[in-house]
C-alpha cells in the first residue's frame, strides 16, 4: 500500500526496526481512528534503553486518534488510573517504572476490553463517585516484562534491539490524516483467521496485511 510507504519509513528512521514491526506499528495506528474494534490490544514496544523506543512512540503521536503522552515513572495506580481516564489513544513511556506496577498494570488491562468501560471510582478531595471510561488504544515501551501475566495475551510485543552504527531520527510533516482515511476503507467486521496460539500477538501476527 503506497500511501502507507512514508510512515514505515518514517518509523524506521525513529528507530532499530525492521519492516514487518514497522508494518505492525503502522496498522496499529490506523487502528485507532476505528471506535468498531471490540477488543483493542496492548502494543508493547520493549528493549534495553538505546533502541529508539522513546523515539518510536513520540514518531506516532500524532499518528493516533485523541492521542496523549503520559510518563508513567514514580507513579502510583491512582495516577495512572486517572491519566487514562477518558483517553483514546495513551502513548505510555517508562510503564515498567512505575511505584505499584502490578496495581498500574490492571488500569492498562482495563483498556484492552469493553469491560473497561464506565469505571466507577472515588477521589479526593470531594470523594464523589465519578464514571469514566477506561476502554482505549495502548501505546507502552517497557524495558522489564509486565508483572500480570494476564497482560501477555492482551499484547502485541515488538521486540527491538541496539544497534550502535546508526543514529534515530524522527520525521516531521507526517500526521494521522492519510491514516484516518485508511481506517475508513477497512472492513473491520470481517473474521480474522486465528491460530493455535491465543496470543494478540499471533493473532495480528498472521493477520492479512
Amino acid at each position: 500500500m503506497k500511501r502507507i510507504e512514508p510512515y514505515l519509513s518514517a518509523l524506521q528512521r525513529a528507530g532499530n526496526l525492521d519492516l514487518n514491526q514497522a508494518k505492525i506499528i503502522a496498522y496499529y495506528c490506523v487502528m485507532t481512528h476505528s471506535e468498531k474494534p471490540k477488543k483493542r490490544p496492548i502494543l508493547n514496544i520493549c528493549g534495553e534503553s538505546g533502541t529508539g523506543k522513546t523515539g518510536i512512540q513520540r514518531q506516532v503521536l500524532p499518528w493516533c486518534n485523541g492521542s496523549k503522552w503520559i510518563n508513567a515513572r514514580n507513579k502510583t495506580a491512582a495516577q495512572i488510573r486517572d491519566d487514562l481516564a477518558d483517553v483514546t489513544t495513551a502513548v505510555i513511556e517508562e510503564i515498567d517504572k512505575t511505584l505499584q506496577p502490578r496495581e498500574c498494570e490492571n488500569w492498562i488491562q482495563q483498556r484492552y476490553d469493553e469491560g473497561g468501560i464506565c469505571v466507577t471510582y472515588k477521589r479526593p478531595p470531594a470523594f464523589t463517585s465519578e464514571d469514566h471510561n477506561h476502554f482505549g488504544y495502548t501505546i507502552v515501551h517497557t524495558q522489564n516484562a509486565f508483572k500480570c501475566i494476564e497482560l501477555d495475551r492482551r499484547t502485541i510485543k515488538i521486540p527491538i534491539f541496539k544497534d550502535s552504527q546508526r543514529p534515530y531520527k524522527l520525521s516531521d510533516g507526517l500526521d494521522g490524516k492519510v491514516l484516518a482515511e485508511i481506517a475508513q476503507e477497512v472492513d473491520w467486521e470481517k473474521e480474522i483467521v486465528q491460530p493455535v496460539s491465543n496470543s494478540a500477538w499471533d493473532a495480528w501476527y498472521t493477520a492479512p496485511h
